[in-house]
């Protein structure tokens, strides 16, 4: 009989920790001009987690938003700014932390906005909250890329005549106060 009762507090417990809502979406390699996300994401009640994997194989520029839909009777996620309420950090590597969203100065408690140039590596999102509708909480992911400026041979030329010159100048200068 105890073994019974073991066996259901066990499937019991296993069924709340899987509706605790954690997917991962993988990318693969995203490569200038691609843009990748996620459009009306639903999650259960509770607490949820999901990740968003992606690799860079050359530097770029990206920029990205996460926000809530909130529908007072059905979906709902807080964002009342505490500890488990909404928020998007990017990864990277195996899990370094590279940037908080929700600490970033564009974002507001709802809508969580950043953009930044990243090298060539492997990178997750990981998209978390606290869905407190009826139904639970919905949101919206979304990410887009674009070229890193990368300066002409004949720009890195004119900087270092640029600089020849201002040091001959300053060498005369030098000589003449001398």
């Amino acid at each position: 009989m105890m073994l019974k009762k073991t066996v259901l507090t066990l499937a019991l417990s296993l069924g709340f920790v899987a509706a605790a809502g954690a997917t991962t979406t993988d990318y693969g390699i995203i490569t200038v001009g691609n843009s990748f996300g996620q459009a009306n994401v639903q999650v259960a009640p509770g607490s949820f987690s999901d990740i968003y994997k992606f690799t860079i194989d050359t530097p770029l520029w990206s920029g990205g938003t996460a926000s809530t839909i909130n529908n007072a009777l059905f979906y709902h996620i807080d964002v009342s700014g505490g500890v488990n309420t909404f928020s998007v950090v990017l990864h990277y590597g195996n899990g370094n932390v590279l940037f908080d969203l929700k600490n970033s100065p564009d974002s507001s408690l709802s809508s969580l906005t950043g953009s930044g140039v990243y090298a060539a590596g492997d990178y997750f999102f990981e998209v978390k909250g606290l869905a407190t509708g009826t139904l639970g909480g919905q949101y919206n992911f979304g990410v887009n890329t674009a070229a890193v400026a990368v300066p002409e041979p004949e720009t890195y030329a004119m900087l270092l005549a640029g600089l020849g010159l201002m040091g001959t100048i300053a060498r005369r200068r030098k000589s003449k106060a001398a």
